[in-house]
C-alpha cells in the first residue's frame, strides 16, 4: 500500500496484479501517469472517473505512478509494483 498523507489519496493493493485501485480522491485527479522505472511512459489517464484502474496488461516489474491533483500544484509520486 501506498498512502500520502497530504493528499489522502491510496493506491493499493502493492504489489498489484490486474487492478491499481485508488482509496479516497480519485475525483480531484487531474492527470495519471504510469512510468517504468527505466523512465518510458506507458499509459496516462486525464480525469479519473473511477476507483479502478485497470492495468492487467502492464509486465511485471516497478512503476513510478505520477498524479497530479486539480487543486495541488506538485505532482505526488508513488512506487508500486507489478506481479
Amino acid at each position: 500500500m501506498e498512502i500520502d498523507d497530504e493528499s489522502d489519496i491510496l493506491l493499493y493493493p502493492n504489489p498489484f496484479s490486474d487492478a491499481i485501485h485508488i482509496r479516497e480522491g480519485y475525483e480531484n485527479i487531474e492527470k495519471l501517469v504510469i512510468t517504468e522505472l527505466g523512465g518510458r511512459t506507458v499509459r496516462i489517464l486525464y480525469e479519473i472517473k473511477a476507483p479502478i484502474i485497470q492495468v492487467a496488461n502492464l509486465p511485471a516489474g516497478i512503476y513510478i505512478i505520477t498524479i497530479k491533483q486539480k487543486q495541488n500544484s506538485k505532482n505526488k509520486n508513488y512506487k508500486l509494483i507489478k506481479k
